[in-house]
């Protein structure tokens, strides 16, 4: 006869408190199952563990190093409750704290770099770490257990004494890494990036405009006290002069995000997830300009016809190399991933020319790199106005340095993306004049742009489908179409485009477009630049075409 004792810790966090315990029998000699005890750690017990921790922790600091200042003492004994705190359910990642706590001090306190620098650190700093550490392991958690936003079911997963142990690590890192840098500010960096990393946890998760809104407008408040209470944060930060390292920067992460969208948008056409509009159309003109040089589709509208009779946009020649080099429809996807996210080039050179500061320079960059209007639409395959960003951007930027030739080849490059286009052009022109007073180059792209507008309408109306006024047949009586109906209508009934530019579908559209930019450019101190927002209220805006006002689709 052979007789067994065992023990099984079972944590408290189960559920419904039910545990099921089975045996196993092979059938020789004789099993007996003889008795099963339940004991259950009493309060006497934690408290006295975590008294006795408290007292550790009070010896150590008044015998082992006398002239420890306030602001440790609280860190340590903070941390020796959390463990004691740990140590009431699970003693061996209690225990496993106390030898951390113990390595810590022994740093902190026996080596002369961190002793002095110890000194200087504020009580304030220490809430900060404590803060900094639960945002970071709240945000891992919602990560890890997709959960947190939506319900509550993941909390029975989290097993306190890992947390615990996961606050302690994170604090000690951040603890350390702020003795390192000597500064005081690291604090308050560590605690606003931590918090910008919890609120795009909670909106990559949340998925409702509406939700993001509240989280930011929170993020809003906190960031704007944080940064008043220490106001040398950004101080130092605009300190900067040399535009060479936030443009590194810059290049890093343009390349970063190229490299991660064109992985997903390649394996989402490989999944069988792109549909005929917008990539199946451009595989099948591809094809057909690769083989005959012309830009043939019959998937567009059932029958065979040039894509140019419905939109007129002959930059596609200008990958056609590439494509015959390549021969695939991922290609197309990476072409665009590519444009669009190396636009940000010329962006950041835009901004040096205006004399910003290089970090803030840095910022405008990574806004437009990351907002939802960039990103998105590269969800849905492939598609010309993706383009825009790169031409235009060089455009602007080429203009602005007078290198004449060049922004006018570039002026072109944006005109041939799509007959529409020419608006954006126009209106840029119209401001020069305006506001800059940019009398002569000014009048140049303006009537370039409209002359190419009117040329490219006319062959359009004679051997294609004409304007496409289905986006904006609310503006039409029966029987109406064409640019200048459009306009007459609009100046007759104002009231009608003023209700369709406020109309509820339109909010959530803003909210994505100027909510992410906190609505800067309308703060603009020269009246006359709110006319850069015309193709804006003209694309997004004044059309009841569903595809338009959504940051899902090519339009935005």
């Amino acid at each position: 006869t052979q007789k067994m004792t065992f023990s099984l810790d079972v944590q408290e966090s189960i559920e419904d408190r039910s545990v099921e315990f089975r045996t196993y029998y092979d059938g020789k000699g004789t099993f007996d199952f003889h008795s099963l005890k339940v004991r259950r750690g009493g309060w006497i017990r934690k408290a006295a563990i975590a008294i006795g921790l408290m007292s550790l922790a009070m010896a150590v600091l008044f015998f082992l190093y006398r002239g420890i200042s306030l602001p440790g003492a609280l860190y340590t004994v903070l941390f020796y409750g959390a463990a004691s705190l740990s140590l009431t359910s699970d003693l061996r990642i209690g225990f496993f704290i106390v030898l951390t706590q113990m390595l810590w001090l022994a740093l902190v306190l026996k080596v002369p770099f961190f002793r002095k620098e110890i000194r200087h650190v504020q009580a304030y700093e220490v809430l900060m770490l404590i803060l900094t550490s639960f945002l970071v392991i709240s945000a891992v958690n919602i990560i890890r257990y997709h959960g947190g936003v939506e319900n509550l079911d993941f909390v029975k997963n989290i097993v306190p004494e890992y947390y615990v142990l996961e606050m302690v690590g994170t604090a000690h890192i951040l603890a350390l890494l702020r003795l390192c840098v000597k500064n005081r500010s690291c604090s308050s960096w560590a605690l606003l990036i931590s918090a910008f990393f919890f609120g795009f946890t909670c909106i990559l998760h949340g998925r409702d405009v509406y939700f993001a809104i509240g989280v930011s407008v929170i993020l809003g408040f906190f960031i704007y006290y944080l940064l008043k209470s220490d106001p040398g944060m950004l101080r130092r930060a605009g300190g900067i002069r040399s535009y060479r390292g936030p443009f590194i920067a810059v290049c890093i992460m343009s390349a970063v995000l190229t490299a991660y969208f064109v992985c997903i948008t390649v394996c989402r056409y490989r999944t069988f997830s792109s549909a005929n509009f917008d990539m199946g159309i451009f595989c099948q003109m591809y094809e057909y300009m690769a083989k005959t040089g012309l830009p043939m589709t019959t998937s567009e509208r059932g029958y065979l016809l040039s894509h140019f009779y419905i939109h007129f946009s002959p930059v596609f020649y200008l990958f056609l190399p590439v494509y015959m080099l390549f021969r695939s429809p991922e290609c197309l996807l990476v072409i665009q991933s590519v444009l669009v996210f190396t636009a940000v080039i010329p962006l950041f050179l835009i901004c040096r020319h205006y004399r910003l500061k290089p970090f803030t320079a840095m910022l405008v960059s990574f806004v437009y790199l990351v907002m939802p209007a960039t990103q998105e639409p590269l969800f849905y395959d492939f598609h010309e106005y993706k383009f825009i960003p790169f031409f235009l951007f060089w455009f602007i930027y080429l203009y602005l340095e007078h290198k004449n030739l060049r922004a006018f080849i570039f002026l072109f490059l944006t005109l041939a993306i799509k007959e529409d286009l020419a608006i954006y052009l126009v209106v840029f022109a119209l401001y020069r004049i305006l506001a800059e007073k940019d009398y002569k180059r000014g009048a140049v792209v303006l009537t370039i742009s409209l002359l190419y507008f009117a040329g490219v309408m006319a062959f359009i109306q004679s051997h294609g489908m004409g304007l496409m006024e289905g986006h904006y047949k609310m503006y039409y009586l029966s029987g109406e179409r064409g640019v200048f109906a459009l306009a007459k209508n609009i100046i007759l009934a104002p009231g009608r485009f003023v209700r369709q530019v406020f109309d509820e579908e339109n909010f959530k559209y803003i909210f994505y477009t100027l909510g992410v930019l906190a609505f800067v450019p309308l703060k603009a101190g020269d009246f006359k630049r709110l006319t850069l927002l015309l193709p804006y209220v003209a694309f997004g805006l004044m059309t009841d075409y569903a595809y338009q006002h959504d940051v899902g689709f090519q339009y935005v």
